[in-house]
């Protein structure tokens, strides 16, 4: 006899939950847009060179200078050299 008790009990426990859980789930959207994506070398070749020149250039610390020499542009190419005036002033 417990041990139909005790069935009963988590039929009673579980069967509120799942009906919740069930009704707290939405339509899965398989409409969603990716952003393009470089090859698998662009991708490493722009987190490596974040990497390297977060270190170099340990004051700037949005990475604004480096941006374009480690990420494309819009037009699709890389600067040849690091933004200067998008660091910040030298203090003594």
């Amino acid at each position: 006899m417990r041990l139909s008790a005790q069935k009963l009990r988590l039929g009673l426990l579980c069967g509120p939950s799942l009906v919740l859980l069930a009704t707290a789930c939405s339509d899965f959207d398989t409409t969603r847009s990716t952003p393009p994506r470089g090859t698998i070398g662009e991708e490493l070749y722009g987190v490596v060179c974040d990497r390297v020149a977060a270190e170099a250039l340990r004051e700037d610390l949005s990475g604004a200078s480096y941006q374009g020499v480690c990420h494309k542009d819009a037009s699709g190419s890389y600067a040849d050299a690091i933004d200067v005036s998008r660091l910040p002033p030298a203090t003594d």
